[in-house]
């Protein structure tokens, strides 16, 4: 398994500054970045670029609609229902986020959310059935003796 790497963004569609910024890949997607950059060698230009009928791979970086293309495609392929499309990816990222109990702050730094009332949707959603509050109506073991009736209950000055 390739060992944990910084990868850095230059432009973006929502950052067309350009200013750098890092983001880790480890695990299953550091490989498969491995194994892309054995197959399309990039060392300037866009890291994620076409790839034509026959295995060529083009020059220019992948646009958005050829993003959405293979997210639909491949949502079809395993035999998903719905509209898929590329931001598909990045609100199941933020939900499944908090799903798995990541702390907000961590997970706006990945997909660079820049207000938290959006980003607060998805990250809710995956967050509800493990959700502490949900558990606040739920009945707690009383010891019997501890409780007090209503009327036993005096107001206090």
């Amino acid at each position: 398994m390739p060992t944990p790497k910084l990868y850095a963004l230059g432009t973006t569609k929502t950052d067309t500054s350009g200013v750098r910024r890092e983001k880790p890949l480890k695990g299953p997607a550091a490989h498969a970045l491995a194994a892309w950059l054995v197959a399309a060698p990039a060392a300037t230009g866009p890291l994620f670029r076409r790839l034509h009928r026959g295995g060529t791979v083009g020059t220019t970086a992948l646009t958005a609609d050829h993003v959405a293309r293979m997210v639909q495609r491949r949502a079809k392929l395993a035999g998903l229902d719905g509209n898929w499309a590329a931001h598909s990816l990045r609100s199941g990222f933020v939900t499944e986020a908090g799903r798995q109990g990541v702390p907000l702050g961590e997970v706006m730094a990945m997909t660079e959310h820049r207000g938290v009332g959006t980003m607060m949707g998805y990250f809710q959603a995956g967050s509800l059935l493990t959700s502490r509050a949900a558990d606040l109506l739920a009945p707690s073991p009383v010891d019997a003796t501890t409780v007090r009736s209503p009327s036993a209950v005096q107001p206090t000055d």
